[in-house]
């Protein structure tokens, strides 16, 4: 071999050498970007379940609020009809419809209650007509359920009502319709 041709292989070897140092170059860099990309991806979902995880539990807490209101409510309710019944106060039975004409129940009735000695006084509830729809109510409640249509309230007090858990919209709902029945009757 002469020195040109070993001249030509020394500058094919060394430009073979710089191509594969430019391609391993190339492939550092790709592998960085890949591994920022892969970082930073990671780094979203971290701030999304970050984020998820403090409204979940500001949702839980929310959540636990409310069952406490309705723990206490029911905890009211249950000293009342105590009360009520440690009185002397008698439920009336609940009033079973049959399902069908085939299908009868037997409803048991409450046992009568005693007379009251002389020394203990009963007090009967009495019942008034409603300052809104003239319905017989039993007198300071904050509203009530029209007969014949159970889902449809009448609001007497809409800030007690709302204190007495009546959800805001079904206030809302009928306060509207007390308006537009107030409205009709004015107009005839």
């Amino acid at each position: 071999m002469n020195s040109y041709q070993e001249k030509q292989i020394q500058e094919t070897i060394e430009r073979s050498l710089e191509g594969i140092k430019r391609e391993a170059k190339r492939r550092e860099e790709t592998q960085r970007e890949r591994e920022a990309e892969n970082a930073a991806s990671q780094l979203r979902q971290w701030n999304l379940a970050q984020k998820n995880l403090r409204e979940a539990r500001g949702y839980a807490a929310d959540a636990q609020k409310v069952v406490d209101k309705w723990n206490r409510a029911a905890q009211q309710a249950s000293l009342v009809l105590d009360s009520l019944t440690a009185g002397g106060f008698v439920p009336p039975a609940p009033v079973v419809k049959p399902t069908s004409a085939i299908t009868s129940q037997v409803v048991a009735q409450p046992k009568p209650a005693e007379p009251a000695l002389e020394s203990e006084t009963y007090v009967s509830r009495a019942y008034e007509p409603c300052p809104v729809c003239t319905h017989p109510v039993p007198p300071s409640i904050a509203w009530h359920k029209i007969e014949d249509m159970p889902d449809i309230i009448c609001v007497i007090d809409a800030k007690r009502a709302l204190m007495s858990g009546v959800p805001a919209i079904k206030i809302q709902n009928a306060l509207q319709r007390q308006a537009v029945a107030v409205q009709n009757k004015e107009s005839q």
